[in-house]
C-alpha cells in the first residue's frame, strides 16, 4: 500500500499504523472468546434457516432449522443476562471491536426478552458516548426496541413484508430526515440498504417506509417480523 494513501504523508501514515499496532489487548479476553463463539452459532443457525426458507415452498421450512435458532438464542440469552447483571456494558477496551459487535448481536436477536433489549440499549448508549461501542450497532438496536414497542423507528433498519409480500421498512419517525440520520452514523442510503436486504433474502425489498404498523403476529393477517440483522 502506498504510504500516501488516504491523503496522509508518509510519517503520518506510519504513526497511524503504529497506533493500530500499539492498541492494547482486550482486558476481558475470555468474555470476548465466549461472545465470538455465540455469534458464530447465531449466524450459522440463522444462515441455515434463511437458506431453508429460500429453498422451500409456501413458507415451509424444516422444523430442525427453526429449533437450531431457538437453541442458539437460548444460549445467547443466558450470556446476555449475565453481562447485563454487571454494572457496565463491556466496550472496545474490554472485549475488542469484534467482541463488542458480537455482544450487540446477542441483544439484537433477544426478541423474546424485550426487557433485556431495553436494558442493553440503555447501557450501550453510555458506551457509545464514550467511544466504546459502535454507533451503527446502537442504531439497529434502537430501531429494534422501538418497533417492538410499536413506535416509529429512527434509522429505518427494521423491515417487514407488506400486503404484497415486499419487504418494507416499518414506520419511521420524521421520514424526511431519515437519510441524514443514517448518513451521520455511516449507514448506507435506504436505496442501497434495500438492495442489500433483497439480495440477502432473495425477495423484493423497497426503501419506502410503511405508513402504519402491520398487524402483530398474534392478530389475524399478521405478517412476518423484522427481516433485518
Amino acid at each position: 500500500m502506498a504510504l500516501r494513501s488516504f491523503g496522509l504523508p508518509w510519517f503520518a501514515a506510519l504513526a497511524s499504523l503504529a497506533c493500530v499496532a500499539a492498541r492494547p489487548a482486550p482486558t476481558q479476553p475470555a468474555l470476548r472468546e465466549a461472545l465470538l463463539e455465540l455469534r458464530e452459532r447465531d449466524q450459522a443457525a440463522r444462515g441455515a434457516l434463511m437458506a431453508g426458507l429460500r429453498a422451500g415452498s409456501g413458507g415451509q421450512v424444516d422444523p430442525k432449522l427453526v429449533e437450531a435458532v431457538r437453541v442458539a438464542d437460548a444460549e445467547s440469552l443466558r450470556k446476555l443476562e449475565a453481562v447485563l447483571a454487571e454494572p457496565c456494558w463491556p466496550g472496545f477496551d474490554e472485549i475488542g471491536r469484534d467482541g463488542a459487535h458480537a455482544l450487540w448481536l446477542l441483544a439484537q436477536h433477544a426478541d423474546t426478552r424485550p426487557d433485556l433489549q431495553r436494558e442493553a440499549l440503555r447501557k450501550m448508549e453510555l458506551r457509545v458516548k464514550e467511544g466504546q461501542a459502535d454507533a451503527g450497532d446502537f442504531a439497529y438496536l434502537t430501531d429494534r426496541v422501538r418497533v417492538a414497542a410499536g413506535e416509529p423507528q429512527r434509522f429505518g433498519t427494521q423491515f417487514t413484508a407488506d400486503a404484497d409480500g415486499v419487504q418494507r421498512p416499518f414506520p419511521v419517525e420524521a421520514p424526511s430526515e431519515l437519510e441524514r440520520r443514517r448518513a451521520e452514523l455511516g449507514l448506507p442510503s435506504m436505496a442501497e440498504y434495500a438492495r442489500m436486504l433483497s439480495s440477502a433474502l432473495g425477495s423484493p425489498a423497497r426503501p419506502e417506509p410503511l405508513a402504519t404498523f402491520p398487524p402483530r403476529p398474534d392478530q389475524p393477517g399478521a405478517r412476518p417480523q423484522p427481516q433485518s440483522r
